[in-house]
């Protein structure tokens, strides 16, 4: 169990920073910042929650810094100890605090993955894989949810990275599956 006044977010920071009224305090061994990825940002929230939410006892504190942009950290007045204390001994046993908040961040994640770049890079690798010609890239491309059941049915939600490389070592899809998805988003393009 760590005070806040032996915290420091790396070794290149100052201890303490910043909280005079809080150097006793605790802090909670889930901290988010701006690069935090689901299993973090749902540990962070859900160690929030068992402490009650922010309160005269709990505080969450955001810190700008020069490694990741900023932090946040929360701290729990000590006479809450044993729960900062139920909160380490659950992370000792297992990393996540939550299945079902991990899991709805997980997926939110993987959609917004999807969307952002996944879907485009789906469409793109298939049309190198199988020489497709830039209309079919376009067709592809708006594909939208055929896209995306295409990419699940056919290995996708084993590479849960937006790695497509089940498109070029796999034996699935194949050219018959490729062209069956374009004549069908051809036809839903022109209703």
């Amino acid at each position: 169990m760590q005070t806040y006044r032996d915290f420091a977010p790396t070794g290149f920071d100052a201890r303490g920073l910043a909280l005079p009224d809080n150097q006793d305090w605790l802090v909670v061994p889930c901290g988010r910042n701006r690069d935090s990825e689901a299993l973090e940002r749902a540990n962070f929230d859900a160690a929030l929650e068992i402490l009650g939410g922010e309160s005269e006892t709990v505080e969450v504190h955001r810190f700008g810094h020069w490694a990741c942009g900023w932090l946040e950290i929360i701290i729990v007045d000590p006479s809450r100890e044993s729960e900062v204390r139920d909160i380490e001994a659950a992370l000792a046993s297992y990393p996540v605090l939550s299945d079902d908040k991990h899991s709805e961040y997980e997926s939110e994640e993987y959609e917004e993955d999807w969307r952002g770049y996944g879907e485009r890079e789906c469409a793109r690798t298939i049309a190198r894989v199988f020489g497709l010609s830039v209309e079919a890239l376009d067709v592809l491309q708006d594909g939208g949810e055929a896209l995306r059941a295409f990419h699940d049915e056919h290995g996708g939600h084993a590479y849960p990275d937006m790695c497509f490389s089940y498109v070029e070592h796999g034996d699935r899809p194949n050219r018959d599956d490729v062209a069956k998805l374009l004549r069908a988003m051809r036809r839903a393009r022109a209703k």
